[in-house]
């Protein structure tokens, strides 16, 4: 079990959830960018659950690019053998959603309305302060394939996302309308209404460490938790006080509900958390962005963001390790120590009102360079988190990138922050020729452990040669 007080950093490539950042590039999948046509590609790498165990896997994936004038379609077949057993990994084929996850990804992409399917690495919904940088991908076990998508037309635009198309679990919609679009005065103009929903219809109750049972896990290994509906819903606005070439810089606001939790962990006080009566916030600041084309396209973007909460309201709930905190997000030094559902850890919060501050940077060089970092801090729930991101994003020959991400907790430790939960993904890409590529990655992933009844983080590095072909 990894210590959960250190901070990890890797060199690689990853993907920090900030709002304003651009998607990643194909680099970050593992695998080389899809190229237009056909294509057909292998990969063959070996694979560590775990550095400094003997899991210790050869795997060969076969890998079929399909792009067309109407959109584009990814084929997946990974195959990973566990050296010391001799036999293919059993838990990457054993569920409906693994054969469903061959299909890595697929994109439709029109003049009103987008389409997108398979694995999700940075979702954020409006303004980004219900779901905030929503990835699927962490469970080693445990694949999603999501469908995301976008209808968009004059003065509207909505989005929604399925975290996972079987399992009926994560799913948000966001809906915004500017009304006076039409209108000839420039601050009203561009003014912007929205509405959000997001429900997790399956959202894990607690289960205490020590009391799983064989009628507590399927045949796959998961864990059958008592689950409950967690709901949330939201309005928000957004005005442009300046719209330029150079300079854009926008005020908004979000107000936001969590719908009553029923549920309270033994470990809460009565009364405490998102129980009776609900708990919500309110979200004011501002986005700016400057471009500087005279200097190679550089740009900047900055935003600054005032919180307000009560009654242990938490922002950006459904954020980058939701689906793993969701299930345990105690992820503290030992195994046993504070092992509470994501609920269970919200229904611990005293019912007090709170100010926050949420603040982040982004630089962009051309497409050659980007860096950015963000900041939470949520004054008298104790809470921070923090996270920094570097890349080389598009180069032909060399891509790479660095992402860190830490959350503290200072009711774990009087007398000093202590870190609660670390994400880290590195990876870096070398084109060696006009067809192969080599490809490392060390990221933190997460499993079950069904000795300790939670979650338990794993680190995984990989080594790859993919070799590709335009058919």
């Amino acid at each position: 079990m990894l210590n959960w007080t250190q901070t990890v950093v890797g060199i690689g490539a990853s993907l920090l959830p900030l709002t304003l950042f651009a998607q990643p590039p194909d680099v970050l999948s593992d695998r080389p960018a899809v190229s237009s046509g056909l294509s057909l590609s292998a990969g063959i790498d070996s694979f560590w659950v775990d550095p400094n165990s003997s899991d210790f896997f050869l795997r060969l994936t076969p890998k079929l690019d399909i792009d067309a004038s109407i959109g584009s379609l990814s084929l997946v077949v990974p195959l990973r053998y566990h050296v010391d057993r001799q036999e293919l990994r059993k838990e990457d084929w054993d569920e409906f959603e693994d054969y469903l996850a061959t299909i890595d990804a697929f994109s439709i992409d029109r003049s009103t309305y987008s389409l997108f399917g398979g694995r999700v690495l940075d979702f954020s919904l409006g303004h980004g302060t219900l779901v905030h940088g929503y990835r699927n991908d962490l469970d080693l076990d445990l694949k999603r394939t999501a469908i995301v998508g976008s209808i968009h037309n004059h003065g509207f635009r909505s989005d929604f996302l399925s975290g996972s198309v079987t399992r009926n679990d994560l799913v948000a919609a966001h809906a915004m309308v500017q009304p006076l679009l039409s209108s000839r005065i420039p601050l009203v103009s561009g003014t912007a209404i929205g509405v959000s929903w997001v429900n997790d219809f399956h959202a894990p109750e607690n289960l205490a460490a020590g009391t799983l049972t064989s009628d507590s896990i399927d045949a796959h290994g998961n864990v059958r938790y008592d689950t409950q509906p967690i709901t949330a819903v939201g309005i928000d606005a957004e005005i442009p006080i300046i719209r330029s070439p150079l300079l854009d810089i926008t005020p908004y606001t979000d107000l936001n509900r969590y719908l009553a939790f029923s549920y309270q962990s033994p470990q809460a006080v009565a009364g405490d958390g998102c129980a009776a009566g609900g708990c919500g916030g309110f979200h004011y600041g501002l986005m700016a962005e400057l471009r500087i084309p005279a200097f190679a396209n550089q740009g900047v973007q900055v935003r600054l963001e005032g919180i307000r909460g009560w009654n242990g309201y938490i922002p950006r709930y459904f954020d980058q390790l939701y689906d793993v905190e969701k299930f345990n997000v105690g992820l503290a030094d030992t195994p046993r120590d504070n092992a509470l559902t994501k609920l269970g850890y919200v229904s611990s919060f005293p019912r007090v009102a709170y100010h926050g501050l949420f603040f982040e940077l982004a630089y962009h060089y051309i497409d050659l360079f980007e860096a950015g970092f963000h900041l939470q801090q949520l004054g008298q729930l104790g809470l921070e988190e923090w996270g920094w991101h570097l890349a080389i994003p598009t180069t032909e020959q060399l891509r790479f990138s660095i992402d860190l991400l830490k959350k503290s907790d200072e009711r774990v430790s009087p007398n000093g922050m202590m870190s609660r939960a670390v994400f880290f993904e590195n990876r870096l890409a070398v084109k060696l020729s006009r067809l192969g590529y080599l490809t490392a990655a060390y990221a933190r992933r997460w499993e079950f452990d069904q000795r300790f009844d939670r979650y338990a983080a794993v680190d995984t590095l990989t080594l790859s040669f993919w070799l590709g072909i335009d058919l």
